[in-house]
């Protein structure tokens, strides 16, 4: 079945409001939960002083809860301001983040039709991120759109989206880590260093907060001294493996299988690079971070929806005569 990017987009918004309004039941008090209600109270208090803010969140990361500006920001903007309006506009935010995730996988994996475009919806932790109102959902719309941008070779226009990424959900890092090896490993420098200026506004906004609330958001003492949910490489992850309950370590074995998936497909297309940068990435995460399970899905969504499309990619490569690039361009218009 084939279906152009409009009705991909429509798609995949319907199935982010039904999975909405199916967790919550229909109760809008309920569309938003966990760490979702700490980016809409950042989005209402933006300008909050850091006493204040530091007295509201409790030791919940004052500075990590604000260089994740990204879907604060949105939500403030997307409600005028009004905190009224904020609990109903959060949901909707997710809905369009899903129709730009469908749109974006869509065009991505243009001869893949429909399952393509609702791929990425098979990663639990992106269910779990749209039921809550969570970061994750927007910040992969603003990826995956980076990813078509650079197969147009639209580095500005790429450069930009990794920018929102990153500044919606720092781990986006690995998107930009992946696309930068795929045009070094092509010698492309020009577009490598035109991605890698997709940093500058993320550090500068990070060295902002940090000025704000007197540490760097990676650097609050949230990571470490209260949930400990960093470390090294892979020495954090057989910590998890050691110590954490039969649910968790599902789970890590699953990333890990995803990881394995990925170092196999990393030379095989942007997608596949990202993918295993995000794999990575992911081994560093400690124990906390996977006491609850729907914690370390949402952190491991990268990864899951990466090695999706990474697959579908490798897959309709395959059945080409001469395989193409995956630094193809994708068309401009959809006119199916």
């Amino acid at each position: 079945m084939r279906t152009g990017v409009p009705a991909a987009a429509a798609l995949g918004a319907i199935l982010a409001f039904g999975i909405i309004v199916a967790a919550a039941r229909g109760e809008v008090a309920r569309m938003t939960f966990g760490d979702g209600v700490l980016y809409r109270y950042v989005a209402e208090n933006i300008t909050a002083s850091p006493d204040q803010v530091e007295h509201d969140l409790g030791g919940h990361g004052t500075a990590l809860r604000y260089g994740r500006i990204g879907l604060p920001a949105m939500l403030w903007a997307a409600s005028a301001g009004k905190t009224g309006a904020m609990p109903y506009v959060q949901p909707l935010l997710m809905v369009l983040s899903a129709g730009a995730i469908a749109a974006a996988a869509r065009m991505l994996l243009a001869e893949a039709g429909i399952f393509g475009a609702l791929a990425p919806f098979a990663a639990v932790g992106l269910l779990a991120a749209l039921a809550g109102g969570f970061a994750e959902p927007l910040a992969l719309a603003f990826a995956l759109a980076a990813f078509v941008a650079a197969r147009r070779e639209r580095w500005v226009a790429a450069a930009a989206l990794l920018s929102a990424a990153m500044l919606t959900r720092e781990n986006a890092v690995a998107v930009l880590a992946g696309l930068l090896v795929w045009q070094l490993l092509r010698r492309r420098m020009r577009p490598a260093g035109t991605l890698a200026l997709s940093l500058v506004p993320v550090v500068a906004w990070h060295g902002y907060v940090g000025a704000r609330f007197g540490f760097l958001p990676l650097a609050d003492p949230f990571l470490t001294r209260q949930t400990d949910s960093s470390g090294p490489p892979f020495v954090a992850m057989w910590r998890s493996l050691t110590t954490s309950g039969a649910q968790p370590v599902t789970l890590i074995l699953i990333h890990l299988a995803l990881l394995a998936c990925a170092l196999i497909l990393w030379r095989s297309s942007d997608l596949g690079a990202s993918a295993a940068a995000s794999g990575l990435l992911l081994t560093s995460a400690g124990p906390y971070a996977w006491h609850f399970i729907g914690d370390g899905a949402r952190l491991g969504v990268w990864l899951q929806v990466l090695v999706i499309l990474a697959l579908l990619w490798a897959r309709t490569m395959r059945g080409r005569a001469t395989p193409l690039a995956a630094t193809e361009l994708v068309p401009d218009v959809d006119r199916r």
